[in-house]
């Protein structure tokens, strides 16, 4: 539908949101109105599309628009007919304006809360983004007519629905999908600037807000994190990191940032410079999920990419046949603490015992399950369950009658049967049953994204990480999930525990990073307990439940 306006602009309308994958063509601006439930028919829809589109094809100068959808096509004919008349020539300025904005007066008659909604999204609330708008990156950004009005009014009016970002550090259309999650109904700017900022809803996944409103410095200049690290660069004043994988100190050491702050210099040259001494160290890990942006898809999926590979079992050192057996084999779950709820057992094994090893015995007793109250030894919390963790066979009443050893984490709920997972391990002469971590390789990625998640403190992990260098650990070399696993009691896996508890107590609180180390030190063969990319949040025979907040 062509309509003739001055600095040609062409125009795809559609009301799906803006997080959405797919790219407008070159030379098209493709408007995402973000109002899936207005299509269809009706008046007060059609007003509802044109009131937010007309606007728009003001600021951006539109020649020809085209709608993507047949819900969009009634508001798109409204806009075409008001473009057309409005360009011709001799009409006072004054009468253009009023036909623009001709749907928005007669939404207000039909629908006053809605024509009040969609003229909040154009509101600069408290002229932050004025503030931070960066004039020259959003212009760079070569939307249509931009350049002759204000950056701040024309991202209001039409750069936040065609995915522009006004400036390095907010990425609308990121933010669209990653925090707002398709939820269509507020725009991203206004939804960080209302609901997203006061709830750690991250701008770009560089700016990690619930660490940055932590540290010292924060908040000095502005409650916006983005006005405020933009203050920090302009007023020369040391800012917080960005997130804990972001050493804002060694990054400017490392690299000539000038006056501008580290992360936006770092934003700017594509995401593709190690931001710590860390990943200076592990390149593979910015390569590893990257799809040619840098460090933004490694960042954006917490350093998940790849399942870890299988174990490579050595030859058995026993039979691999099972025999009728008279050991039998105890599943243990642990629990202290109020951490998490003891849940019945779906599918009993009739050669199996159940233990629930907890420092808080229930009040009634739970069908399936036998109690063992755990002795604390001064321990409390996440350690005492690490404690009874790495040293089952010690807590277990007669646990020499046993031939395997089953350990749960307390969210893991039994929904099918084990005796088919166990099997294929005895059949293994393997000493240790694991489940390869089915989204990241090797402790460096797990260590990244345990800071990065703000799981343990950064020292604690840093800390971890050294050891790990320090030995020798290399790269790629596997992970497991330790929420699941099993054993054979012999001397080789009480030295396997032994070094396991030793390391932990010496390097944090994360146990998973510690374990490839103290399984390879010790020489342990190793099974895989489930299929490649399986875990127990995917498995059949188990349910996962969030742990407790």
């Amino acid at each position: 539908m062509e309509a003739a306006y001055p600095e040609a602009a062409k125009v795809w309308i559609s009301l799906d949101s803006l997080a959405s994958d797919c790219e407008s063509p070159e030379g098209i601006v493709w408007l995402r109105l973000g109002e899936a439930s207005l299509g269809g028919s009706g008046w007060r829809k059609v007003l509802s599309q044109a009131s937010k589109l007309m606007p728009a094809l003001e600021a951006l100068g539109a020649t020809a628009i085209h709608p993507l959808s047949d819900q969009a096509r009634p508001a798109v004919r409204i806009a075409a007919c008001l473009l057309r008349l409005s360009c011709r020539r001799g009409r006072p300025l004054v009468l253009l304006k009023w036909m623009n904005r001709l749907p928005e007066w007669a939404l207000r008659i039909l629908s006053p809360n809605r024509a009040k909604r969609f003229s909040s999204q154009r509101e600069d609330a408290g002229n932050q983004l004025a503030a931070l708008m960066d004039r020259t990156y959003y212009r760079s950004q070569a939307c249509p007519a931009a350049g002759g009005i204000d950056p701040a009014f024309h991202y209001l009016a039409a750069g936040q629905y065609a995915g522009l970002d006004p400036h390095p550090l907010f990425w609308t259309r990121w933010y669209a999908k990653h925090m707002l999650h398709g939820v269509a109904d507020i725009t991203p700017w206004r939804h960080f600037i209302e609901v997203g900022r006061h709830n750690w809803a991250n701008p770009n996944p560089f700016l990690v807000i619930r660490w940055y409103d932590r540290q010292p410095g924060a908040g000095r200049h502005h409650p916006n994190p983005l006005l405020d690290l933009d203050a920090h660069a302009r007023h020369g004043t040391p800012a917080p990191d960005p997130n804990p994988l972001f050493d804002q100190a060694w990054y400017r050491n490392t690299y000539a940032c000038g006056e501008l702050s580290p992360l936006v210099y770092f934003v700017l040259g594509g995401a593709r410079h190690p931001t710590c001494s860390f990943l200076a160290r592990h390149p593979e890990l910015g390569a590893a999920n990257g799809h040619g942006d840098g460090y933004a898809s490694s960042f954006t999926r917490a350093f998940a990419g790849n399942p870890s590979r299988q174990p490579e079992l050595r030859p058995a050192r026993r039979s691999t046949e099972i025999q009728p057996a008279q050991e039998r084999i105890a599943v243990c779950c642990v629990m202290t603490g109020d951490y998490d709820v003891l849940r019945p057992i779906g599918q009993p094994d009739p050669n199996i015992d159940y233990f629930f090893i907890t420092d808080r015995p229930p009040t009634q007793p739970i069908a399936d399950w036998r109690l063992v109250v755990a002795r604390a030894d001064g321990l409390t919390g996440l350690k005492l369950s690490r404690a009874i963790k790495m040293d089952l066979h010690g807590y277990l009443p007669s646990s020499g009658r046993y031939e395997v050893i089953v350990y749960l984490d307390g969210n893991i709920e039994l929904a099918g049967s084990l005796t088919p997972l166990i099997d294929e391990y005895r059949r293994s002469g393997a000493d240790l049953g694991v489940v390869p971590h089915p989204y990241r390789q090797c402790a460096y990625e797990e260590a990244a994204a345990v800071m990065l998640q703000l799981r343990d403190s950064r020292e604690h992990v840093l800390s971890a990480i050294a050891f790990l260098e320090e030995q020798g650990y290399p790269p790629r070399s596997g992970l497991f999930e330790m929420n699941f696993f099993c054993y054979r009691p012999s001397p080789a896996a009480h030295g396997f525990f032994n070094r396991w508890w030793d390391m932990y107590q010496r390097h944090g609180d994360r146990d998973q990073l510690l374990a490839p180390l103290a399984a390879r030190q010790q020489g342990l063969t190793l099974h895989s307990l489930l299929p490649s990319g399986q875990s127990v949040r995917s498995h059949s025979a188990f349910r996962y439940h969030p742990h407790r907040p």
